[in-house]
């Protein structure tokens, strides 16, 4: 085999394994960055979660107080009859 052969065939094979190395990071960064995404998204979802709860709780007792007042008034106009 001559020497050039040589040479153009163990820089192809560099190439080669530089090329795959420099794929495999560029696909773990982009895995890292899609995970941390997947983690804020799943971090939203239970904050979301957790203020309907707030809300609704919140809403119950202003309709049972909105109630209240409503039976209250009605009691006190029909005992003033």
């Amino acid at each position: 085999m001559s020497p050039q052969l040589i040479n153009v065939t163990f820089q192809a094979g560099e190439d080669w394994y530089y090329g795959m190395l420099e794929r495999t990071q560029e696909a773990n960064r982009l895995a890292q960055h899609r995970h941390s995404f997947e983690v804020a998204n799943a971090r939203c979802a239970v904050i979301n979660h957790q203020l309907l709860h707030d809300a609704r709780g919140q809403n119950a007792k202003l309709q049972q107080t909105i109630w209240s007042r409503s039976m209250t008034n009605m009691l006190s106009w029909r005992g003033g009859e």
